[in-house]
């Protein structure tokens, strides 16, 4: 997984939903980087990375 293929929401809470469809929990550490269209949300644990691009901030 990397930006390109980020899965995209529309919001945090958005992307809350996501996290919690795919079982992202406590364990995970948030980075946020800022995009021109959007923010990018980089949860990592150990070497997996997973990318959530949200378009719209609330």
């Amino acid at each position: 997984m990397s930006e390109k293929t980020a899965y995209l929401v529309n919001s945090v809470g958005d992307e809350y939903i996501l996290l919690n469809i795919l079982n992202i929990g406590q364990d995970y550490t948030r980075n946020a980087k800022a995009v021109k269209d959007g923010m990018i949300d980089i949860w990592e644990k150990d070497s997996r990375r997973i990318y959530i691009k949200i378009l719209y901030l609330d």
